[in-house]
Protein backbone atom coordinates (compact mmCIF):
# COMPACT_ATOMS: atom_id res chain seq x y z
CA UNK A 1 0.00 0.00 0.00
CA UNK A 2 2.84 2.29 1.14
CA UNK A 3 5.35 1.50 -1.84
CA UNK A 4 1.89 2.60 -4.37
CA UNK A 5 1.15 6.11 -2.23
CA UNK A 6 5.06 6.50 -2.65
CA UNK A 7 5.38 5.39 -6.19
CA UNK A 8 2.38 7.72 -7.10
CA UNK A 9 4.18 10.31 -5.73
CA UNK A 10 6.83 10.40 -7.58
CA UNK A 11 5.31 9.85 -10.97
CA UNK A 12 3.14 12.94 -9.87
CA UNK A 13 5.59 15.09 -8.61
CA UNK A 14 2.92 17.98 -8.76
CA UNK A 15 0.86 16.35 -6.49
CA UNK A 16 3.47 15.34 -3.83
CA UNK A 17 4.61 19.47 -4.00
CA UNK A 18 1.09 20.31 -3.41
CA UNK A 19 0.46 17.39 -0.10
CA UNK A 20 3.94 18.95 1.09
CA UNK A 21 2.71 22.32 0.88
CA UNK A 22 -0.15 21.53 2.37
CA UNK A 23 1.29 19.88 5.05
CA UNK A 24 3.67 23.30 5.94
CA UNK A 25 0.35 25.03 5.72
CA UNK A 26 -1.42 23.15 8.42
CA UNK A 27 1.65 22.93 10.79
CA UNK A 28 2.41 26.88 10.25
CA UNK A 29 -0.99 27.27 11.03
CA UNK A 30 -0.79 25.30 14.58
CA UNK A 31 2.22 27.16 15.32
CA UNK A 32 0.87 30.74 14.80
CA UNK A 33 -2.21 29.76 16.29
CA UNK A 34 -0.31 28.49 19.49
CA UNK A 35 2.27 31.54 19.43
CA UNK A 36 -0.92 33.84 19.10
CA UNK A 37 -2.82 32.14 21.74
CA UNK A 38 -0.02 32.24 24.29
CA UNK A 39 0.06 35.91 23.65
CA UNK A 40 -3.84 36.19 23.99
CA UNK A 41 -3.19 34.79 27.51
CA UNK A 42 -0.63 36.98 28.64
CA UNK A 43 -2.83 39.92 27.29
CA UNK A 44 -5.73 39.01 29.04
CA UNK A 45 -3.66 38.48 32.05
CA UNK A 46 -2.31 41.66 31.99
CA UNK A 47 -5.90 42.90 31.31
CA UNK A 48 -7.49 42.04 34.54
CA UNK A 49 -4.39 42.54 36.74
CA UNK A 50 -4.87 46.52 35.29
CA UNK A 51 -8.24 45.64 36.27
CA UNK A 52 -7.62 44.43 39.52
CA UNK A 53 -4.64 47.55 40.40
CA UNK A 54 -8.35 50.12 39.91
CA UNK A 55 -9.86 48.20 42.67
CA UNK A 56 -7.15 48.55 44.71
CA UNK A 57 -6.90 52.13 44.05
CA UNK A 58 -10.40 52.80 44.45
CA UNK A 59 -9.87 51.25 48.17
CA UNK A 60 -7.13 53.50 48.57
CA UNK A 61 -8.68 56.63 47.79
CA UNK A 62 -11.86 55.46 49.69
CA UNK A 63 -10.78 53.54 52.79
CA UNK A 64 -14.08 53.48 54.40
CA UNK A 65 -15.08 50.94 51.85
CA UNK A 66 -13.19 48.21 52.97
CA UNK A 67 -13.62 48.95 56.88
CA UNK A 68 -17.58 49.15 56.43
CA UNK A 69 -17.06 45.44 54.70
CA UNK A 70 -14.51 44.35 57.32
CA UNK A 71 -17.71 45.45 59.77
CA UNK A 72 -16.31 48.43 61.30
CA UNK A 73 -18.85 50.79 63.23
CA UNK A 74 -19.26 54.17 61.11
CA UNK A 75 -21.06 57.55 61.58
CA UNK A 76 -25.12 56.97 61.18
CA UNK A 77 -25.09 60.38 59.23
CA UNK A 78 -22.15 58.46 56.49
CA UNK A 79 -23.74 55.31 56.63
CA UNK A 80 -26.02 55.01 53.24
CA UNK A 81 -23.75 56.86 51.16
CA UNK A 82 -20.62 54.21 52.01
CA UNK A 83 -22.98 51.84 52.08
CA UNK A 84 -23.85 52.82 48.37
CA UNK A 85 -20.04 53.36 47.35
CA UNK A 86 -19.09 49.49 48.60
CA UNK A 87 -21.85 48.56 46.74
CA UNK A 88 -20.47 49.29 43.82
CA UNK A 89 -17.37 48.43 44.48
CA UNK A 90 -18.23 44.90 45.24
CA UNK A 91 -20.33 44.86 41.57
CA UNK A 92 -17.24 45.60 40.15
CA UNK A 93 -14.85 43.15 41.48
CA UNK A 94 -18.22 40.52 41.31
CA UNK A 95 -17.49 41.45 38.05
CA UNK A 96 -14.33 40.95 37.74
CA UNK A 97 -14.69 37.78 38.96
CA UNK A 98 -17.56 36.81 36.61
CA UNK A 99 -14.69 37.69 33.89
CA UNK A 100 -12.24 35.40 35.56
CA UNK A 101 -14.43 32.37 35.95
CA UNK A 102 -15.80 32.96 31.90
CA UNK A 103 -12.73 33.16 30.58
CA UNK A 104 -10.10 31.51 32.79
CA UNK A 105 -9.27 29.20 29.66
CA UNK A 106 -7.89 32.18 28.18
CA UNK A 107 -5.53 33.23 30.65
CA UNK A 108 -2.08 31.16 31.69
CA UNK A 109 -3.52 27.91 33.58
CA UNK A 110 -1.88 29.23 37.16
CA UNK A 111 -3.61 32.70 36.92
CA UNK A 112 -7.41 31.55 38.32
CA UNK A 113 -5.71 29.56 41.12
CA UNK A 114 -4.10 32.81 42.42
CA UNK A 115 -7.44 34.45 42.35
CA UNK A 116 -9.33 31.56 44.55
CA UNK A 117 -8.36 33.79 47.82
CA UNK A 118 -10.05 37.19 46.45
CA UNK A 119 -12.94 34.97 46.30
CA UNK A 120 -12.69 33.86 49.89
CA UNK A 121 -11.49 37.34 51.17
CA UNK A 122 -14.75 38.94 49.42
CA UNK A 123 -16.82 36.17 50.09
CA UNK A 124 -15.91 36.21 54.00
CA UNK A 125 -16.39 39.62 54.76
CA UNK A 126 -18.61 40.04 57.70
CA UNK A 127 -20.91 42.85 55.93
CA UNK A 128 -20.45 40.53 52.46
CA UNK A 129 -24.07 39.02 52.74
CA UNK A 130 -25.47 42.21 53.50
CA UNK A 131 -24.97 42.83 49.66
CA UNK A 132 -25.08 39.40 47.98
CA UNK A 133 -28.39 38.38 49.45
CA UNK A 134 -29.59 41.77 51.14
CA UNK A 135 -29.25 43.82 47.41
CA UNK A 136 -29.90 40.57 45.32
CA UNK A 137 -26.44 40.72 43.96
CA UNK A 138 -25.84 37.27 43.62
CA UNK A 139 -29.72 37.48 41.03
CA UNK A 140 -27.44 39.35 38.79
CA UNK A 141 -24.32 36.83 38.34
CA UNK A 142 -24.18 33.31 36.78
CA UNK A 143 -24.31 29.86 38.25
CA UNK A 144 -20.55 29.18 39.13
CA UNK A 145 -19.88 32.65 40.69
CA UNK A 146 -23.24 32.11 42.58
CA UNK A 147 -21.96 28.62 43.92
CA UNK A 148 -18.12 29.77 44.22
CA UNK A 149 -19.67 33.25 46.79
CA UNK A 150 -21.89 31.23 48.21
CA UNK A 151 -19.41 28.65 49.14
CA UNK A 152 -17.43 31.41 50.94
CA UNK A 153 -20.39 33.13 52.60
CA UNK A 154 -21.47 29.54 54.10
CA UNK A 155 -17.71 29.21 55.54
CA UNK A 156 -18.50 32.36 57.24
CA UNK A 157 -21.34 31.85 58.73
CA UNK A 158 -20.06 28.75 60.36
CA UNK A 159 -17.12 30.26 62.08
CA UNK A 160 -16.35 29.68 65.47
CA UNK A 161 -16.22 32.53 68.48
CA UNK A 162 -12.88 32.31 68.41
CA UNK A 163 -12.15 32.16 65.13
CA UNK A 164 -10.17 35.11 64.52
CA UNK A 165 -7.33 34.39 67.38
CA UNK A 166 -6.46 31.12 65.89
CA UNK A 167 -4.20 31.10 62.59
CA UNK A 168 -5.01 27.24 62.27
CA UNK A 169 -8.54 28.02 61.90
CA UNK A 170 -8.04 30.20 59.01
CA UNK A 171 -5.94 28.09 57.12
CA UNK A 172 -8.49 25.11 57.64
CA UNK A 173 -11.40 27.37 56.74
CA UNK A 174 -8.92 29.13 53.81
CA UNK A 175 -8.14 24.86 52.66
CA UNK A 176 -11.83 23.64 52.59
CA UNK A 177 -12.81 26.72 50.47
CA UNK A 178 -10.05 25.52 47.62
CA UNK A 179 -10.98 21.80 47.94
CA UNK A 180 -14.76 23.50 47.21
CA UNK A 181 -13.98 25.08 44.43
CA UNK A 182 -11.67 22.84 42.99
CA UNK A 183 -15.15 20.75 42.78
CA UNK A 184 -17.49 23.40 41.73
CA UNK A 185 -15.06 23.91 38.96
CA UNK A 186 -13.53 20.36 37.99
CA UNK A 187 -10.36 21.72 38.55
CA UNK A 188 -7.42 19.60 40.16
CA UNK A 189 -5.15 22.48 39.82
CA UNK A 190 -6.67 24.83 42.39
CA UNK A 191 -6.01 22.52 45.18
CA UNK A 192 -2.95 21.58 44.05
CA UNK A 193 -1.92 25.79 44.09
CA UNK A 194 -2.90 26.29 47.82
CA UNK A 195 -0.45 22.84 48.20
CA UNK A 196 2.73 24.68 46.56
CA UNK A 197 2.06 28.35 47.87
CA UNK A 198 1.96 26.81 51.58
CA UNK A 199 5.30 24.74 50.65
CA UNK A 200 6.72 27.65 49.10
CA UNK A 201 5.50 30.21 52.45
CA UNK A 202 6.87 27.46 54.44
CA UNK A 203 10.30 27.64 52.91
CA UNK A 204 10.76 31.05 53.50
CA UNK A 205 9.41 30.91 56.99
Amino acid sequence: MFGSIAEHFTQHSEAAATLLLGFLGVVTYLYTWSHDRKHRKRDNYLALEFQSMRVFQACVENPEIPLYLDGKDVEPTDRQHIKEKTYWQICQILNLFEIIISYRKEVPDEVFATWVSWFHELGTAPRFEEFWRGEELRSHYKGDLQKIMNTALQLYKTRSADFETDDHDYENELKAFYDQIAIIMDDKSIWKHLDISRGLNEQVA
